[in-house]
């Protein structure tokens, strides 16, 4: 049992170091977009859920589980979006 929590253990690590990794990109997103409209995409929303569906189905995992995690890490994500183009647009304004 030591053994397949140590692994679990790495795997949560990685997953981890991915979704800093993903947080770096969407801060960058919310850098680069121009208006606040642009930060909500549901073109984008649904193209991320088919490709993580397709990729759940390929790995062997459950797409139903993994559609319902990555809708829940989308509308967090957007959030954050959010945050940083408004923080991002005060900055070019002259505010804090």
């Amino acid at each position: 049992m030591a053994d397949v929590r140590r692994e679990i253990d790495r795997v949560d690590r990685a997953i981890v170091a991915l979704l800093a990794e993903r947080l770096e990109y969407i801060r960058q997103a919310g850098n680069i977009k121009k208006r606040r409209a642009e930060v909500r995409d549901e073109a984008r929303i649904a193209d991320v859920l088919a490709k993580v569906t397709a990729e759940a189905t390929r790995a062997g995992a459950d797409p139903d589980l993994v559609v319902k995690l990555y809708r829940e890490l989308i509308e967090w994500s957007i959030a954050y979006e959010f945050s940083v183009f408004d923080r991002s647009l005060s900055a070019a304004a002259g505010g804090q």
